[in-house]
């Protein structure tokens, strides 16, 4: 079982896992070095601790379920969330937004892309019509120093990045 965290490579150390990953981007130099954290919910890039939620915290990603991301916080010395076991997951289309997220694997998936991938070392969503895909989007929040995490979002508010993996 091999186990991801997204974590720039700055941030790294902070966690046991041995694949890390991180975010590039052009002119997105403030959110380079930023960690991956979920409130069970949502996915975000930046400091869990401003988004002033007891569920947020940095998010493991385990890989062993077939080609599913199985998401579970990593417990801190602040934070102690209930959610785990989850799928991480974009949206097929925009009906259901833009927002990269975490769902139960019970529920309905169908207008979700669930299957990731690594490619030298970019990380790849298989879609059912175009194949392997990587149109990974930051948005600011609203709040300082920390955004949201989002898939083909091309709007005038979202940086296109990359997720690879690092180690």
């Amino acid at each position: 079982m091999r186990q991801f965290t997204f974590l720039s490579l700055a941030l790294a150390g902070f966690s046991t896992v041995t694949n890390a990953f991180q975010v590039i981007g052009t002119d997105f130099s403030t959110v380079v070095s930023q960690q991956l954290f979920s409130d069970g919910k949502t996915l975000y890039l930046g400091d869990y601790t401003l988004l002033g939620n007891s569920e947020a915290a940095p998010v493991d990603l385990d890989d062993s379920v077939a080609t599913a991301w199985v998401a579970t916080p990593v417990a801190t010395d602040d934070t102690t969330p209930t959610w785990s076991g989850l799928y991480l997951a974009v949206p097929s289309s925009t009906d259901v937004g833009y927002s990269a997220v975490l769902l139960d694997p019970s529920a309905d998936l169908s207008n979700y892309w669930h299957e990731f991938y690594v490619y030298n070392p970019i990380i790849l969503v298989q879609t059912d019509s175009v194949g392997l895909q990587d149109y990974w989007y930051a948005v600011k929040s609203g709040i300082d120093g920390v955004w949201k995490l989002e898939w083909q979002n091309s709007g005038d508010d979202a940086t296109r990045i990359q997720l690879r993996k690092s180690s």
